[in-house]
């Protein structure tokens, strides 16, 4: 699962880049963040130099990668299982990897931007700004109260992603640009030619003639190779996983009660409301709005009164600990339809509309309490797997078969089928794929016959396999054979003979024939491109590509190309250069193209550099464990 963490570091690392400030609110709901689970062990998961990133620290940052997923998803719970499977505990790692690496350059740099950085940059953002784009202080702190988090918070948050930003920029600055390349590139970019291709595939070549018994004889003694049956095994295993072993973990009601008390909180889905808010600076503008107001009226109110849009005071959905408590206590206690206010808050005053409430869901104890008890039971089941696994080695070790040494620890032996070193069974079909791992199937087909392996680690538990019986590799008869050898016969004649066609369309084309009459001969299809460049073509292959950009115009110049599955002739009906003294914006792109890219390099191998100094490893094994119960096998 985090295999890839080690290797990537360096490239996560370079591409610092401002977080995205939205206006989304989180609504998550379920069983709590993983916080709650086996992961409250402060054991270190990543290193950046001297210091350490904790596993609480990775789960927290998952447990919010889950939550903006289920913002993006209109609000839904994202299951642990859900959010590994989208990569987002990988994205959390990488992001403590950021974050860590750029604490060390801004340290070692002495990197920090200014309390009026911070100002622009926040009167800058376009989330904050209003439909004619000037910032507008009613959405600012509407985000503030969203999302939780204080002025002071953000700007300490921003200051962080400034000074890195700026370092970024400075270096990308040192990009360079001259015009004589950036022209020799526009032109290259920009020259546009029309064209006509004809493709042939070999299936579309029909052969008439059947191969003779001799000619498949011959294709046997050749590629006998391909038609040797591979040896099959068919193997039987004990599994030893957590998830097998939760039910031998007894959990007594006085530990379940306990954790009830402290947990059943985090059960459940709260009320929530979805609110129209105006905010004023003074309550006599606030009194003023309230005259006549109506809920039919009120966003027609807030445009012209609070100077509002429709987004602006669209509040959203929202649950009570979402919103400032002096706007909470009052829009929870009113009814559907209710106007409430002038509130006084430090933002201003508010008028606040209940639109409609959605009332909250709780379970039952019974039902707290059952998935609270699997909790509990799979916490325990990690070392009674490793207990397990014990008892079996030494049961094993004894003497004892596979299938009494399972017995003699509660569990079963399990036939996975007859299958060879692929994985493959004799009909073709695959075994299972949690069995097709590589280092199960190697020690498979190394093991002796009735002789129990040694344990194997697979997925968040362990394997002990034992192969019971062995079919021996063969060749295959060449009467059963017979059917492949004529597929390859007959492959390699439409080869053979679409080459011979590839060239006399060719030579026909050459000699005066239209493509498009070759087409019908010969029947493939010709399509026309026009003004296509080396960037913008369509659907063509690259070779292709590269093929209609080397030749020159006219039927004499036609040429074939080879591709996976044929030939495309291309003829060029006309050529067009492209002018750079004619779009003088377009070769500044390209300047600036240029610039930035060269600049980005730079940036890659700074903190290539840095990473090197600093040096950062992942603890793979420590984060695996923590997320056993939730990483499926691959």
């Amino acid at each position: 699962m985090t295999s890839s963490y080690d290797n990537s570091a360096k490239n996560i690392v370079s591409k610092i880049i401002l977080v995205f400030l939205g206006l989304s609110m989180i609504v998550f709901w379920g069983l709590g963040g993983l916080t709650n689970l086996t992961l409250s062990r402060n054991q270190s998961a990543i290193e950046i130099g001297s210091d350490s990133v904790s596993v609480q620290q990775v789960a927290q940052a998952f447990d919010k990668e889950r939550e903006r997923m289920g913002v993006m998803m209109g609000g839904k719970y994202l299951s642990p299982e859900q959010g590994i499977a989208a990569g987002l505990l990988d994205g959390a790692v990488q992001a403590q990897i950021i974050a860590g690496v750029s604490q060390k350059v801004r340290d070692e740099l002495e990197l920090t931007a200014s309390d009026a950085a911070v100002a622009k940059y926040v009167e800058r953002n376009p989330a904050f700004a209003d439909v004619l784009g000037n910032f507008d202080k009613n959405i600012f702190y509407a985000y503030l109260s969203q999302m939780r988090i204080s002025e002071t918070e953000l700007a300490h948050k921003l200051r962080k992603e400034l000074a890195m930003n700026h370092l970024n920029n400075t270096i990308t600055d040192l990009g360079y640009n001259p015009l004589v390349l950036a022209e020799a590139i526009y032109k290259y970019k920009n020259e546009k030619r029309s064209v006509l291709l004809g493709t042939i595939k070999p299936e579309d070549i029909k052969i008439k003639t059947e191969p003779t018994e001799d000619e498949l004889k011959e294709y046997y003694e050749a590629y006998g190779e391909q038609f040797i049956l591979p040896e099959y095994r068919t193997v039987q295993i004990v599994q030893i996983t957590p998830d097998k072993m939760a039910d031998k973990v007894a959990v007594s009601e006085d530990e379940l009660t306990a954790l009830y008390e402290q947990k059943k909180a985090d059960f459940g889905t709260p009320e929530t409301r979805q609110l129209d808010q105006m905010l004023f600076d003074a309550k006599d503008k606030a009194d003023g709005a309230m005259q006549g107001l109506t809920a039919d009226n009120f966003r027609e109110v807030a445009k012209t009164k609070a100077g509002q849009s429709d987004e602006q005071t669209n509040f959203g959905w929202v649950k009570k600990d979402d919103i400032m408590a002096e706007l909470a206590e009052a829009a929870f206690n009113g009814a559907k339809g209710q106007i409430l206010g002038p509130i006084e808050t430090s933002s201003g005053w508010h008028i606040v509309l209940v639109r409609d409430i959605k009332a909250g869901e709780k379970p039952s104890e019974a039902q707290i309490k059952a998935d609270l008890k699997k909790q509990l039971a799979l916490d325990g089941a990690y070392a009674k797997t490793e207990e397990v696994v014990r008892q079996l080695e030494d049961a094993l070790g004894q003497g004892d078969t596979l299938d009494k040494a399972a017995q003699s620890v509660g569990l079963t032996v399990q036939n996975i089928g007859t299958f060879d070193m692929t994985g493959k069974k004799q009909d073709g079909s695959q075994i299972a794929s949690e069995y097709t791992s590589s280092d199960l199937l190697e020690t498979v087909f190394l093991a002796s016959l009735n002789e129990p392996t040694s344990v194997i680690e697979h997925g968040n538990g362990y394997i002990v396999a034992e192969v019971v019986d062995i079919i021996a590799s063969t060749p295959q008869e060449f009467a059963a054979a017979k059917p492949e050898l004529k597929k390859m016969w007959m492959a390699e004649m439409q080869k053979n003979a679409l080459t011979k066609t590839s060239d006399d369309i060719v030579k026909n084309v050459k000699d005066g024939s239209e493509l498009q009459t070759q087409g019908t001969v010969y029947g493939f299809e010709v399509v026309k491109e026009n003004d296509i460049t080396r960037e913008k073509a369509g659907a063509l292959l690259p070779q292709v590509v590269e093929t209609v950009f080397a030749q020159k115009t006219g039927n004499k110049n036609v040429m074939s190309t080879q591709i996976p599955n044929g030939q495309v002739i291309s003829v060029v009906l006309s050529s067009t250069p492209a002018d750079p003294k004619k779009d003088e914006f377009g070769v500044g792109v390209v300047k600036q193209n240029l610039k930035t890219q060269t600049g980005e390099g730079l940036v890659h191998e700074f903190m290539n550099a840095y990473t090197d100094k600093v040096g950062v490893r992942v603890n793979e094994k420590v984060i695996n464990d923590a997320f056993a119960a939730y990483l499926k096998q691959e």
